[in-house]
């Protein structure tokens, strides 16, 4: 790129090119842009019009009227030398004088002319071929290359220029950036467009280069969507649900488990619980059986245990759970659900203490018909009675009707 008015905007390109068989590089210069034009002027090397050559220490390029350059090769320089270079009022001197300078490799059996050509017509194919859109504009949104992929895919875009959705706010947005190169995201229709953006101040030049990223999009937003329902089954499950570690501390836990465990919140639970063993369940060994069902058959249903609730009160709980795995198969924990049973396990007992007393009821009346010493079968009716009422003690009041 020359800022002049006398040459051509983008006048020759400079090529770095590997020596076959060899580490070594050469520079090669082409005259004309990546799309295969010429430049206004040509090319003036040494005094001689060139297409293209790989360039050698002190070769003078001339591109047009007052604007020429002069090539050096040199390396191994260390930043004091460097400095030393760009506060020089004579350059090539300056360069000229240095010991670190050294004559450019150059390929013996390598015709320039005939690869620039080939070298022109393969860097130009590189934009046009490409499947993802590339587009060129100057700084007020004229278009000054647009490959065939943006044609097909934005045929509106050279009619509508900056009122476009791929240009729209470019110019701006490049004000705004403390960096030439930045990547933004604009929304066409339905699709969705990541455009790398390459401002070149020299020219006031912007590149774009275009990713069709609508279907990464899409799989984003249903990701989003799945983990919020995610979200929403996890917080407002009717049931407690858990991730632990092996060492017996919760990972996670949903509002329902906190709630259920009379805790305030999740964090709260787990900020307060760190040993599941010790702390949680009445039965410490529960602990020990739940870790030997989990390895002995791979999951755990219907666990049922006592356990202490914040308050120190006792309830009754259920556990489904399996283990959670890491990327080498090996157990990292363990996760599952957690169902508060203390009404049912409250019902069964009293069920149970129901049929014991029906059962003792019918047993005394038994006693009673069958022994023939009634003060004996008394005693056995009333003993079959308090056994299964759960009482102590039993009295016996005799009633003594008063004479008239």
């Amino acid at each position: 790129m020359l800022n002049s008015k006398v040459v051509s905007r983008q006048h020759a390109i400079l090529l770095r090119v590997t020596i076959p068989d060899s580490k070594n590089y050469l520079f090669r210069i082409v005259d004309g842009n990546l799309n295969g034009q010429r430049s206004k002027n040509g090319l003036l090397i040494n005094g001689k019009k060139s297409l293209a050559r790989d360039l050698q220490n002190g070769d003078i390029i001339v591109f047009g009227p007052r604007v020429q350059a002069k090539y050096y090769y040199f390396f191994n320089l260390v930043d004091s030398e460097f400095s030393e270079i760009c506060k020089a009022d004579d350059v090539s001197n300056f360069l000229a004088s240095r010991i670190s300078l050294y004559d450019t490799h150059i390929s013996p059996d390598v015709t320039a002319i005939e690869n620039s050509e080939a070298a022109l017509v393969r860097l130009a194919s590189f934009p046009e071929l490409i499947p993802n859109p590339i587009i060129e504009v100057d700084i007020t949104g004229n278009i000054t290359y647009i490959n065939p992929a943006a044609i097909l895919k934005f045929p509106t875009l050279k009619e509508m220029k900056n009122n476009h959705p791929i240009l729209s706010g470019l110019a701006s947005s490049i004000k705004n950036q403390t960096s030439n190169a930045f990547v933004r995201e604009v929304k066409v229709d339905r699709e969705f467009f990541e455009q790398s953006v390459h401002y070149l101040p020299e020219s006031d030049l912007i590149r774009i280069f275009i990713v069709d990223v609508t279907e990464r999009k899409r799989a984003e937003e249903a990701r989003r969507q799945a983990e919020e329902r995610y979200r929403l089954i996890f917080e407002n499950a009717v049931g407690g649900i858990f991730q632990t570690s092996l060492d017996g501390y919760y990972l996670v836990a949903n509002p329902m488990l906190a709630r259920i465990y009379g805790y305030d919140s999740p964090e709260d639970l787990m900020r307060s619980i760190t040993d599941i063993g010790e702390q949680l369940y009445v039965d410490p060994l529960r602990r020990i059986e739940f870790v030997r069902q989990m390895r002995e058959r791979g999951v755990v249903r219907s666990f049922e245990s006592q356990v202490y609730r914040k308050d120190g009160s006792i309830i009754w709980i259920s556990e489904k759970a399996r283990p959670m795995y890491d990327a080498n198969g090996q157990i990292i924990g363990y996760e599952g659900t957690v169902e508060d049973i203390s009404d049912r396990k409250r019902a069964e007992e009293e069920l149970r203490k129901r049929d014991r007393l029906l059962q003792s009821v019918a047993e005394a009346a038994r006693y009673l018909l069958a022994e023939m010493n009634y003060e004996k079968a008394i005693y056995q009716a009333i003993a079959q009675l308090g056994e299964a009422s759960e009482v102590d003690t039993v009295y016996i009041v005799e009633n003594h009707p008063h004479p008239q």
